[in-house]
Parts: structure tokens; C-alpha cells; sequence
């Protein structure tokens, strides 16, 4: 009756601490952009915004941690794609993620904006 209390409560554990599927953040592949898709970006967010200081960054700091940003942003602003969707040719849903930095490129604000069509 014991063994078997045991193993019930390991496959319990296994179960529970198989749920939690945030990765920590990493660099080389944060960085990895394959055929325009990021795909290890969307499990690394958690870890990127909560346990490393964005915030206070340098623009260059920035670059340097998560890559270059792709052409086209807008003065102020720097996104990084995390995950997009498609259904069918056009794209239904999308994670950006967003900083906000001074005119002495010092990075004041960062947010997760996902959209939906």
C-alpha cells in the first residue's frame, strides 16, 4: 500500500512540474529567426520580462541582448516579434514586444501586445 502511495505521489510530481513550460531566456536563441519565424521566443517572454531589467537599458544594450530590430520602426518605439499565426496567406494573431526609450535612447517602458484580427 506504501509503494503504491509513492508512486501515485511521484507521477503527481512528474505531472506538476511537467506543466510549467516557461524557458529561460537565452540569448543565441532569442536571437534565431528561421524562414521569418522566431520560434523559441513566445516560451522565452515570461523569463525575459520578469527576471531580467529591460528597463534602463541603452538602445545598444537592447540591441546587444535581443538582436536587431527589423526596419521600419518608428522613432521612440522598438518591437521584437514573438509569435505570429496564420490562417490561411494572412496573418489572425500575433505577440509583439515593445520598448519605449528617450531621446537619450534610454529605454523607459516595455509591454507585451498581442493582437488578434
Amino acid at each position: 500500500m506504501n509503494a503504491c502511495r509513492t508512486t501515485i505521489l511521484f507521477v503527481s510530481m512528474l505531472t506538476l512540474s511537467g506543466c510549467d513550460y516557461r524557458t529561460k531566456f537565452n540569448e543565441e536563441e532569442w536571437k534565431f529567426e528561421g524562414d521569418g519565424f522566431t520560434p523559441y521566443r513566445q516560451d522565452m517572454l515570461s523569463d525575459l520580462v520578469m527576471n531580467h531589467r529591460l528597463v534602463g537599458l541603452t538602445y545598444s544594450e537592447l540591441i546587444t541582448l535581443l538582436g536587431p530590430t527589423p526596419p521600419g520602426d518608428e522613432g521612440g518605439i522598438v518591437s521584437y516579434q514573438v509569435s505570429i499565426h496564420y490562417a490561411g496567406i494572412d496573418p489572425d494573431y500575433g505577440v509583439y514586444l515593445r520598448f519605449t526609450y528617450t531621446r537619450d535612447s534610454v529605454i523607459t517602458s516595455c509591454k507585451i501586445d498581442d493582437w488578434h484580427k
